[in-house]
């Protein structure tokens, strides 16, 4: 490394961490010390209890949790709009827990080429699920597999995109 770094590159430490430096020009030396001395450290900093808005670092919202009132026996009320969709607060839950259904690897492998070659099964076993624990509507069935194909497909191409390895 050289003694001094140039403005506003990144720049890694020796222990391959990421640094940022902004207006402070350091030498290799000191590249280690970047949030040590400093009040800037949007991780470590205690005193303000929030990230900063300029940080580098972000996190996202996590995993989705599946609906812990599902199969329990009880039917949930959802309201529908004239277009059979789901609104209303538990519609959302339902949306959310049929995506979540889209990315079990049981149900539905990567491996399949199509949605459209998902096992009928299968299908009618989530919708008699659906229909028992909630009032849907008939008119949503078509609704309901559409939007999981869309989720099923968003999520092979975000696995195969972050994990596969190219040949």
């Amino acid at each position: 490394m050289e003694d001094v770094i140039a403005r506003g590159k990144k720049i890694m430490d020796p222990l391959l961490e990421p640094c940022f430096m902004e207006d402070v020009l350091r030498s290799p030396e000191t590249a280690t010390q970047c949030y040590e001395d400093s009040d800037d450290d949007p991780v470590h900093n205690e005193t303000k209890g929030t990230l900063e808005s300029g940080s580098s670092c972000r996190h996202g919202r996590g995993p989705a949790k599946p609906w812990k009132d599902w199969d329990n026996g009880v039917k949930k009320n959802i309201e529908w709009d004239e277009d059979c969709q789901p609104i209303g607060e538990c519609g959302h839950h339902l949306m959310s827990h049929l995506g979540n259904l889209t990315r079990n690897g049981e149900l539905f492998p990567l491996t399949m080429l199509s949605w459209r070659k998902a096992d009928k099964d299968t299908l009618e076993m989530i919708w008699s699920s659906v229909k028992e624990n909630t009032n849907a509507p008939d008119g949503f069935k078509a609704i309901c597999f559409t939007k999981m194909g869309i989720s099923w497909k968003a999520f092979k191409h975000r696995v195969k995109k972050d994990f596969y390895k190219k040949n």
